[in-house]
């Protein structure tokens, strides 16, 4: 699922620009010979850095890993370099939260659940999407799940020791059960100090990667955990004392460098701002009502979101409500439950945490979809047998009601809206898109017909399996075929194709005012990323060769811009339709007389988005 479009998707703006260019400098400055460094490298490997600007609103971990995949997919050169190869990180970090994921649903619940969530977790778009990215977030989640893995292994053993030692004290004050209970083996031998050097590592590498989330869902799943079961001893297993060994070990030697380079003050006001300032305010533009993450988790968590509410309401049920923190016989009970137990207490205090902080994106409670995963497919399976009733009451058929409505919109509603996104550069024998996406319309409309009559039959694993299916087909066609193939989505990879055409050597100085990264990543850090066009009119003072990249409402009534392309497409980061134009200074070449077209490039081949078109600007007219 994760490899169609990892290749082929352009370079996506904001976030996954900034992370690849930082990490392809990084790479840059221990790969590259010394007299070919610049400014841009003075970081080296402490430092992430942006062009000249330090990029240190994340720790150090994502580009160090960035940096060692594209030397070794380079073989240790930046000038072969790709988008795809600082996807790999991602990628592998995903397959491993997904084998996580199913190895910790086999000790908890039915095989058959532990297969099911890992494949829900798969398929959700927030996996199937960051899969595909070079940035820190599926690698945050893989670390965080590897460290409630090991967390559930010392707890489980735990209680495992104290429910032998309680069943031969019972023995001993019994002498008609002593017999029979001196045939069975001894106590079983705790989980021994392997977890909890997996958790405290998974800890300090979560650290390294995203500041404080994975400590924060750890120690509040512990905490939880211990207080509703009145149980505090099993955290002695985890070993705290070496624990902070491990994290210090890791995080220290970096820490040092980074003092003595930027300053440990500077650095501290910079995590400050992005872990307490997130929390109290808003960031970038990126605020949501509480309940955020609530109602987006339908559509983030599909196909798996239909029994989800249902799966952790029977959890509470079955164990937190049922359960008295002053009664030490009822907390005993909860422990044949302990699997769910451990997915609610690793959910609800983090989840409460990400509602109320300030700053919201859709992928904040990607570490806790796999706690999320386990519990629906147990309740699925439950709902299929019929021990799971309330999967059928009024509530969760409004939720499951909603749900196929999200199964329509997706599965049948993105393949159609594909089809309008083709234009003339879709013709050809060999093109497999168009086909590909009708195929896909028509196959997806069938299954999304079959799953809700399931629904509507009360077979909701039928269903269910339907829906995995239409996300197969979705995410192959969508992300592999549809989506990386559009020209008229990239205006960055048309405008470095019309770079490369026009500037073939890459000698001439360039500079541009459409200010998004992935245009510095496209021109391998050379553009120079200006302000206002009065900027940009200082720039071609100094350089006289320069190009400029503006948009072309910008050249409204400036005579100086000779224009010698137009490129249109769309601008991801910004959500909208650009149309952008390539321009050289006035002292490059003589200002055109009237009526006639700035020159052409004659190397250049027909493009669907790019056009060069004979504009004089004074007066506006073509």
């Amino acid at each position: 699922m994760y490899v169609p479009g990892l290749f082929a998707l352009p370079t996506i703006d904001r976030d996954e620009a900034r992370f690849a260019q930082a990490s392809r400098q990084m790479f840059e400055s221990f790969a590259l010979p010394p007299e070919q460094r610049t400014e841009a490298h003075a970081g080296g490997l402490v430092v992430p850095m942006v062009q000249d600007r330090p990029r240190l609103n994340k720790p150090p971990l994502i580009y160090w890993l960035q940096s060692a995949s594209a030397a070794a997919l380079t073989g240790g050169d930046p000038s072969r370099d790709a988008i795809w190869m600082y996807r790999v990180p991602s990628l592998l970090a995903a397959l491993a939260t997904v084998l996580v994921t199913w190895r910790l649903g086999l000790s908890m619940f039915d095989p058959r659940a532990a297969f099911l969530a890992g494949v829900m977790l798969a398929l959700c778009p927030l996996f199937v999407w960051e899969a595909r990215q070079a940035r820190a977030d599926h690698v945050l989640v893989a670390c965080t799940t590897a460290a409630m893995w090991a967390m559930w292994l010392l707890w489980r053993g735990a209680h495992r020791r104290c429910t032998v030692a309680q069943t031969l004290a019972r023995a001993d004050q019994n002498p008609a059960k002593r017999r029979s209970t001196s045939r069975q083996p001894g106590p079983r031998q705790g989980p021994g100090v392997m977890p909890a050097v997996v958790l405290w590592f998974a800890v300090a590498l979560g650290v390294l990667t995203k500041g404080p989330i994975t400590p924060m869902v750890a120690a509040l799943a512990a905490l939880l955990l211990s207080a509703l079961t009145r149980n505090w001893t099993w955290l002695r297993a985890a070993r705290p004392i070496l624990g902070l060994a491990i994290v210090a070990a890791a995080i220290a030697p970096w820490l040092a460098m980074l003092a003595d380079r930027f300053g440990l003050a500077n650095y501290l006001a910079l995590a400050y701002d992005e872990t307490i300032g997130r929390a109290g305010g808003a960031m970038e533009g990126h605020a949501g009502p509480p309940g955020y993450h609530l109602i987006l988790l339908i559509v983030m968590f599909w196909p798996g979101s239909m029994l989800t509410g249902v799966g952790v309401w029977r959890a509470w049920a079955r164990t937190i409500r049922g359960l008295r923190p002053w009664r030490w016989r009822a907390a005993a009970g909860v422990r044949s439950r302990r699997g769910e137990l451990f997915c609610l207490c690793w959910v609800l205090p983090s989840w409460i945490v990400f509602e109320i902080t300030a700053t919201k994106l859709p992928h904040y409670v990607m570490p806790l979809l796999p706690a999320l995963a386990l519990l629906t497919a147990r309740t699925l399976l439950g709902a299929s047998t019929g021990r799971a009733m309330a999967a059928f009451s009024m509530p969760a058929r409004l939720i499951t009601g909603a749900w196929l409505g999200v199964t329509v919109a997706l599965g049948v509603g993105v393949p159609g809206a594909c089809l309008l996104l083709f234009d003339d550069s879709w013709g050809g024998v060999f093109n497999v898109a168009l086909p590909s996406t009708i195929v896909a319309l028509m196959a997806n409309a069938v299954l999304a017909f079959g799953a809700v009559r399931s629904v509507v039959r009360r077979k909701p694993a039928r269903s269910m399996r339907r829906a995995i299916a239409m996300a197969v087909v979705l995410w192959i066609v969508a992300i592999g075929v549809v989506i990386p193939h559009t020209p008229s989505l990239w205006a960055t990879r048309a405008v470095a194709r019309v770079l490369d055409r026009l500037d073939p050597a890459h000698t001439r100085p360039l500079a541009t005012t459409y200010r998004e990264d992935s245009v510095v990543f496209a021109t391998r850090g050379r553009v120079r990323l200006m302000d206002s066009l009065g900027s940009l009119d200082e720039f071609f003072a100094a350089h006289p060769d320069a190009l400029a990249i503006v948009r072309q409402r910008e050249l409204e009534g400036r005579s100086g811009l000779r224009p010698l392309a137009f490129v249109r497409g769309f601008n991801i980061g910004g959500f909208q339709r650009e149309r952008l134009a390539i321009v050289e200074g006035p002292a490059t070449t003589p200002p055109p007389r009237d009526n006639e077209a700035p020159p052409v490039d004659p190397s250049m081949p027909d493009d669907p988005t790019t056009t060069v078109e004979p504009t004089s600007f004074q007066d506006g007219s073509s």
